[in-house]
Order: C-alpha cells, then sequence, then structure tokens
C-alpha cells in the first residue's frame, strides 16, 4: 500500500516515531474496513491525530480513503472527507 511505502520513506524525526504514525494508519485502515459498522467518532480522531503528526501521511492517507479506487464504506470516505476540509 502506497501509504506504508511513504512512511518507510520519511526521514526521521524526533518529534514522530513512525511506528506511531504506522499504527494510526493501521488502526483507520482496520475501521474502515469494518463498511458500515466502522466507528465515525474514532476514524474522526485518528485522522485528526494524523494529521498533526504528519500531514504528508494524512495527505496519502485521504487518498486511499477517497479516491476513485478507494475500498472505503461510505462511512469511513464521509468521515476522510469531513477531515479534509477541516484541515483545509
Amino acid at each position: 500500500m502506497l501509504v506504508y511505502e511513504t512512511i518507510n520513506a520519511r526521514p526521521e524525526n524526533p518529534d514522530v516515531d513512525k511506528n506511531e504514525i504506522t499504527e494510526t494508519v493501521k488502526d483507520i485502515e482496520t475501521e474502515a474496513r469494518k463498511g458500515d459498522a466502522a466507528n465515525e467518532k474514532k476514524l474522526s480522531r485518528w485522522l485528526t491525530n494524523l494529521a498533526g503528526m504528519a500531514e504528508d501521511i494524512f495527505e496519502v492517507t485521504i487518498a486511499a480513503l477517497t479516491g476513485p479506487q478507494a475500498a472505503a464504506a461510505p462511512v469511513a470516505r464521509k468521515v476522510a472527507e469531513k477531515a479534509k476540509k477541516a484541515q483545509g
């Protein structure tokens, strides 16, 4: 998945561990796969946290959730669109 490749390619950052970013993305991915049962509040919180940790990874994750080939459920798409608008 492009998101994980992008995480691995990031330079080291003393403020944010790559493992922390990876775990957040995994949480988002796992929740998004739940389809209509996905928890909007969790997705929103994790996406907001991701945006604060790594804007570049947030953008790639949003693209993965909302792009034309996205496998994300409508709930995940909706939350991703809201998060993107909130980040401006």
